[in-house]
């Protein structure tokens, strides 16, 4: 499915699965379960007490249980049977380890308790100005409880007329959204009977998308709906089990109007012509699929047909289209043979029996109905401007269709993939620099929009309802695929790839799945991996954190920045690039292990280093974007990538450029604090370039940090006099207050909108800051520094719902904790990670002074911080 996205509001996310104490190992089981499971707790080493907590995805703790472990192998069941059914974080803890993971809570309801296994769906949809339909569904049900003795079928909005089993009209009641039937004999595990339930009404379509459409000469569905809970949207035509787990096969038998055809999931088989002029178009899907993939479309459609030669065996490719459409047909799916090939090289053979487009006039994006993609009129145009959109769709019948992800919370498996294979469909048709120009731009799209579009920084797993099609789902799921791809190397990757897809032959799956299986496949750490990139919300940067030069020797070091992100990956790949006044490049891949990286080089005798390029190729999703650009003439230029713009007043010589870089996460701020000043945690800006002698230019930064933008909001929380523009050459120098400005604030001091005009831009790094007392308003007690380590805490006092932690040099942290005047620990954390920086929630502590404690192996740093 391809659409515009949609605003979404993160509430909480917590880490999928992470165990820090090696020692102790925690597993739940089963998984799902239906409240009750079992929680298996080894290797424990002394008798102590051990807490479990069960969040819901919100945040709030709806259960508690002490439970009492002994050393050696520990084994409790546990009931949480009064929660309802859904995805939870089951937290467990105990001395110096804590435990989170995902649990889903699925009970053995009416619809647990039977599996639809085949649709037969015989549809009357004629007179289409009436906007109805009407007909019978007969439902093949095998019973997997015990014995059933009631059924409830998710129907909405339509009006069922009568129900019958077994010969037996049975009883029934509904609802808008459900239709409850009592069975007249009870039906026993094994059993498999027919329900038909006879129906009619009109369908109706979601707030936002998705739905059953009835427009001129067209009547068509949209499996899915933003807005309704479900998102699954095969409710609104047919009566079923609505949900991504529910599979079954599928026969339609659609009556249609003269000059009607109606195109269905699978293949055709012979059409009915019924005595009053109308037709019935029969059809017969053979792979199980979930409701919401299930199709129908009724117009005017002509077939474009052909058979296609793929990996083992050959298969019918149908387009539908309106007769004066069919040439435009041909052209706009021109590369369609070349995507098949691609992603048949890739992820191994075509998974149905029939490659089908129909064209319908929804505006709003395709829908990845199986073999019957509903494919908007818009982008069947005559030429190939829509083809990746038409490569997105095809790539669901891996990604969505063969292999679906069990919950929406998952749908990155459905649609970031489908993204990717946007900019794997470009590789295989155009080659690798198409590849990259389309990573490059879901960075930018990601970097500048996701947080505005989707109310915040958001995990591609673990989202929330509302964000289930949102642009984190979408871009940045695709860049999390493109990352995982550069880290494991392509042999690997698409191996890996080929066996997920074997592995889980039309079966729902989660992104455990997806971890375990691609494990198999390379040494690096996929546990982390997913818990930084998956998992998590936030991202990193890798900057140049030092810079030295003795004679021809240059050093180089790299830090992993984050941004609410505070994990490190253990091996993230990134290139680094030297560029040398002979015109010559030094091209290297470095590796930055748990946060940190460093390079050697010697330059020959009087060769200098004009500038430097970090993940230039895109290899792996960092957070920042950089722009370079030619700045041999004078007047404006536009950086509109980095946010910034100049106006050359004396240009250079003819191959000068310039290069910005927007950077996506704080800075280290040095020695800010002592100045009373807090830097921005957000962005920053490094300038850079070859650059004659004699450059001038003027530099603009602006800021934003209205209540609609994910820019400067945390940096500007009350009016803008206090603002700041901050500057350093080299992270080799503190930071200090640029003074050759002019400071443009906009037309109201509390609006957060305005910029700065640098006079005189320079190579070097700029970022915002703002003056606040309350960085030094309390004075910290704070030992002699430990290994020249020291630990401060900004803003201090601390009003709002959080506080910066910040170390003098980067060190491994194994736990904080806060520490009230009686002594008592109100909270704590346990990390086991290289950090400079960390972000401590404060919204649960109270007013009153604290000390914060943090534990570096057999050392402890402490600061004292006040919460009025």
């Amino acid at each position: 499915m391809k659409i515009a996205p949609t605003f979404l509001l993160l509430l909480i996310c917590f880490i999928s699965k992470s165990s820090f104490a090696d020692s102790v190992d925690v597993e739940l089981y089963p998984n799902p379960n239906t409240g009750k499971f079992m929680l298996r707790i080894d290797n424990v080493t002394e008798a102590q007490q051990a807490t479990l907590v069960v969040y819901n995805l919100t945040g709030q703790a709806l259960s508690t249980l002490s439970i009492q472990l002994a050393i050696g192998t520990n084994t409790v069941a546990v009931n949480q049977t009064q929660l309802a059914n859904g995805v939870y974080i089951a937290k467990v803890s105990g001395k110096g380890w804590t435990f989170n993971q995902r649990i889903v809570i699925s009970k053995n309801d009416p619809i647990d308790s039977l599996d639809a296994v085949h649709y037969n769906l015989n549809l009357s949809i004629r007179n289409l100005a009436t906007k109805s339909i009407s007909g019978k569904a007969d439902i093949t049900l095998a019973v997997t409880a015990a014995s059933v003795q009631s059924i409830k079928l998710d129907l909405l909005k339509l009006t069922a007329d009568s129900v019958v089993v077994d010969g037996n009209v049975l009883s029934f009641s509904q609802t808008d959204s459900t239709l409850s039937i009592q069975l007249a004999a009870t039906k026993l595990q094994g059993d498999t009977f027919i329900l038909s339930v006879y129906y009619k009404g009109q369908p109706v379509t979601d707030a936002s998308w998705g739905g059953f459409y009835f427009n001129g000469n067209y009547a068509y569905n949209m499996g899915v709906a933003f807005t309704s809970k479900p998102h699954n949207f095969g409710r609104c035509w047919f009566p079923c089990f609505d949900n991504f787990t529910d599979r079954a096969t599928y026969s339609f038998h659609v009556t249609a109007d003269a000059g009607f055809k109606a195109v269905c999931n699978g293949l055709m088989l012979p059409e009915t012509l019924n005595g009053d002029g109308s037709t019935t178009w029969n059809w017969e899907l053979n792979q199980a699929i979930p409701t919401y993939l299930a199709s129908v479309a009724v117009g005017q459609y002509e077939f474009v047909k052909y058979t296609f030669t793929g990996i083992n065996r050959t298969y019918p490719v149908w387009l539908a289209v309106v007769a004066a459409d069919t040439a435009k047909a041909r052209a706009s799916f021109t590369n369609l043979n070349n995507a098949l090939v691609c992603f048949e090289s890739k992820f191994g053979v075509y998974p149905f029996d029939r490659v089908g487009y129909v064209g319908v006039p929804f505006t709003s994006g395709a829908m990845e109905h199986a073999t019957n993609i509903a494919y908007p009129l818009y982008a069947i145009n005559g030429n190939t401007n829509y083809e990746t959109l038409m490569a997105h769709e095809l790539s669901h019948m891996w990604w969505g269709n063969h292999t679906t992800c069990r919950t929406a919370e998952d749908m990155w498996l459905n649609e970031g993939w489908a993204s990717f294979c946007e900019a794997l469909f470009l590789e295989c048709m155009y080659g690798k620099d198409a590849y990259i120009t389309d990573i490059k731009t879901k960075t930018s799209d990601v970097l500048l929009n996701a947080p505005s579009d989707d109310g915040g920084w958001l995990p591609v797993s673990g989202v929330p309802h509302n964000s289930t099609y949102g642009t984190h789902v979408y871009k940045k799921g695709a860049l999390m695929v493109h990352t995982l791809r550069t880290l494991m190397g392509d042999s690997a990757f698409f191996a890996a790839c080929k066996h997920y897809q074997l592995t889980y032959p039309y079966q729902d799956v989660n992104s455990e799945d997806l971890k375990n299986t691609f494990q198999a496949f390379t040494t690096i750490n996929l546990t982390n991996f997913f818990d930084k990139w998956i998992y998590s919300p936030g991202h990193s940067d890798v900057v140049l954190s030092g810079y030295a030069q003795n004679g021809n020797a240059h050093h180089f070091d790299f830090m992993e920045l984050n941004r609410l992100n505070s994990i490190h990956t253990a091996s993230l790949p990134f290139r680094f690039k030297v560029y040398l006044s002979n015109n010559t490049i030094i091209n290297r891949l470095l590796t930055a292990s748990n946060g940190q990286a460093s390079f050697d080089t010697s330059l020959p005798q009087g060769i200098s280093m004009v500038d430097y390029g970090i993940n230039e190729d895109y290899g792996v999703y960092l957070a920042h974007f950089s722009q370079k650009q030619s700045i041999a003439t004078t007047g404006s230029m536009s950086f509109a990538d980095v946010l910034a713009s100049i106006n050359v007043q004396t240009a250079g010589a003819a191959n000068d450029s310039l290069t910005i870089t927007h950077h996506w996460v704080g800075p280290l701020d040095a020695n800010l604090r002592a100045k009373g000043i807090r830097i921005s945690k957000e962005r920053y800006w490094t300038v850079q370039g070859k650059l004659s002698e004699g450059f001038k230019a003027w530099g603009f930064l602006s800021y934003n940090g209205s209540s609609n933008q994910f820019l400067d909001k945390e940096l500007i929380t009350q009016t803008e006099d206090s603002l700041v523009l901050l500057y350093r050459q080299n992270p080799n120098i503190d930071w200090a207050v640029h003074t050759d400005h002019t400071f443009q604030p906009g037309p109201s001091k509390t609006d957060k909108v305005g910029r700065f005009w640098v006079n005189n831009l320079v190579q070097g790094e700029y970022a915002f800051g703002i003056r606040d007392y309350r960085v030094t308003a309390v004075q910290e007690l704070v030992a002699q520094p430990k290994n020249g380590v020291t630990i401060y805490i900004t803003p201090n006092p601390t009003v709002g719902d959080s506080f910066t932690l910040h170390i003098s040099k980067p060190i491994v942290v194994n736990r904080m904790r806060l520490v009230n005047t009686a002594g008592k620990t109100v909270w704590q954390k346990q990390l086991n990670q290289l950090i400079d920086t960390y972000e401590i929630a404060t919204e649960n502590v109270g007013s009153g002074m604290y000390i914060l404690v943090v534990e570096s192996g057999n050392q402890s740093f402490t600061a004292k911080f006040t919460r009025p």
